[in-house]
């Protein structure tokens, strides 16, 4: 298994703006349910200049809400785990411009990935141990996850893959993540 995140030179300044008030509220995105959009493509923009040929080089887009994936991630994700994404049609608004060839991904699992026993954590609540943890190191556990994406049960910030779909998508010079057996430093 391997942890997707932003790649190590994936600028700051590429991070997107969810649009809170008119886009389905972004923490359904993390219960690992489909999601219902009716007011048409969800949004998203852009802070400040860019170079749009630099933004529209990267496959994976990061936001303050669901993240972002190209049309051709959404075609591998498609050919390769239909069950275990939603893809919802949406429209970046990059230097005024809007450009809708893009998909608000929604991961559709969750199941347990980290191996807590290595892992060092504090509970996220002091009043609440057994309840959400903030996490320093992530170690995942050792066995073939049941899905080929989903968001882990111990954090479901997190996403992972599995062996397969991450050498799938290295394999296709995914630009914009990188996939990692571990984290830490957190």
């Amino acid at each position: 298994m391997k942890i997707l995140i932003p790649s190590e030179n994936y600028p700051e300044k590429y991070w997107l703006k969810y649009d809170h008030e008119k886009n389905p509220d972004h923490l359904e995105f993390l219960l690992g349910k489909e999601v219902h959009v009716d007011d048409g493509p969800i949004v998203y923009v852009m802070k400040g200049k860019v170079s749009l040929a630099a933004v529209r080089e990267y496959d994976y887009l990061f936001s303050d809400g669901p993240d972002v994936v190209s049309d051709d991630i959404a075609r591998i994700l498609v050919e390769s785990c239909p069950l275990d994404v939603q893809l919802l049609p949406a429209v970046l608004v990059v230097n005024g411009g809007r450009y809708g060839d893009y998909f608000a991904l929604n991961v559709l699992n969750k199941d347990e990935a980290f191996d807590l026993s290595r892992c060092n954590y504090v509970p996220l609540i002091k009043s609440m141990p057994d309840g959400p943890k903030k996490f320093k190191t992530i170690h995942l556990k050792g066995h073939v996850p049941n899905f080929s994406i989903f968001r882990a049960v111990e954090s479901r910030f997190n996403i992972v893959l599995s062996d397969s779909l991450a050498v799938k998508l290295e394999g296709r010079l995914v630009k914009g993540v990188q996939f990692v057996s571990g984290l830490d430093g957190l």
